[in-house]
């Protein structure tokens, strides 16, 4: 019975043997763990560079002068452009600037309107410039040259265009606009002067009607239109010098066919007057050479006024 039990335990024993041997033959070896693949981080795209955002300048103001005087202080506060057109003259007396600026009149039409801006232009050769002024000078000397190089002269009509300032010099309030860029509102062809007997200048039409006449002179019309004219004749100078005033002699002009007033700088240079102690009056041409007062070509501008007439503005002076 004993012998019996202990056989039964031996077949148990190896029976399990035997099968604990088979389960890990078909049991896969364990392997070691792989390592981690790692991965290269991905390379940083550049950002964007973000560029200030560019803001355009805000356009200018056109606008006639009595507004613009009226908002000039507003305006010069807030460092206003604008764009304003009227007539360009030389003052008469008194000519504000700073270094390198000039300030010439701008008026709606005539050069005694009361409502007037400072024009405060450049001296330089160059276009959106003018000439420098001599110590005496008449409105001749204002010579200034458009954005296209167009010569500019006193009266002609303009459109500027700069930055509106207000200022007040010896307790006066002024408007002056620091110009940038100026343009001739003239046709080109009247810089090209016209020849005339003083006789048709003198003539006089009626550009009006029957029932609402408008008699003017000739003179007037070229006045208005600024035409560049020349006349050949002679002058007549009966006064001496102190006669003149601020150097400015205003003499007889004539020729054949009649008589006006020539305006004339009182200087020892071209294209002007002088008065020699030894010699007299003596008219100094465009190339400097000194002349007697007859038979010369007169060229300038005309002007029209109650007591003198129709006047020219003497800018050149030559043989025939």
């Amino acid at each position: 019975m004993t012998r019996s039990i202990a056989t039964r335990l031996f077949f148990l024993f190896l029976s399990a043997v035997i099968l604990n041997g088979f389960l890990s033959a078909c049991t896969p070896a364990r392997q070691a763990p792989l390592p981690a693949s790692t991965q290269p981080a991905p390379a940083a795209s550049p950002s964007p560079t973000t560029l200030p955002t560019q803001t355009a300048p805000p356009a200018p103001l056109t606008m006639e002068i009595p507004a613009l005087l009226e908002q000039c202080e507003t305006l010069s506060a807030a460092k206003t452009k604008v764009i304003v057109s009227g007539h360009l003259y030389l003052p008469e007396y008194r000519i504000y600037g700073y270094s390198g600026w000039k300030g010439m009149n701008l008026n709606l039409f005539l050069p005694n309107d009361l409502q007037t801006i400072t024009a405060l232009i450049p001296i330089g050769n160059g276009n959106n410039t003018m000439d420098d002024l001599p110590a005496y000078f008449t409105p001749r000397d204002l010579r200034a040259r458009s954005d296209s190089g167009q010569l500019i002269l006193h009266g002609h009509s303009v459109s500027i265009f700069g930055r509106v300032e207000y200022t007040v010099t010896s307790g006066v309030p002024r408007c002056q606009v620091w110009v940038e860029k100026i343009d001739s509102l003239m046709p080109a062809d009247i810089l090209i002067p016209v020849p005339y007997q003083i006789s048709a200048l003198l003539e006089e039409q009626n550009i009006g009607n029957v029932a609402y006449p408008e008699i003017v002179s000739t003179c007037q019309l070229a006045a208005q239109k600024q035409q560049m004219v020349s006349l050949t004749g002679s002058i007549i100078a009966e006064s001496g010098p102190d006669q003149c005033e601020r150097e400015i002699c205003r003499f007889a002009l004539t020729d054949k066919t009649g008589t006006l007033t020539a305006v004339l700088l009182l200087a020892n240079e071209p294209n002007a007057i002088n008065f020699d102690p030894t010699q007299g009056w003596q008219l100094i041409d465009q190339d400097g050479n000194a002349q007697k007062l007859l038979n010369l070509i007169f060229t300038g501008t005309l002007s029209v006024d109650t007591s003198r007439g129709c006047s020219l503005l003497v800018y050149q002076i030559q043989k025939p």
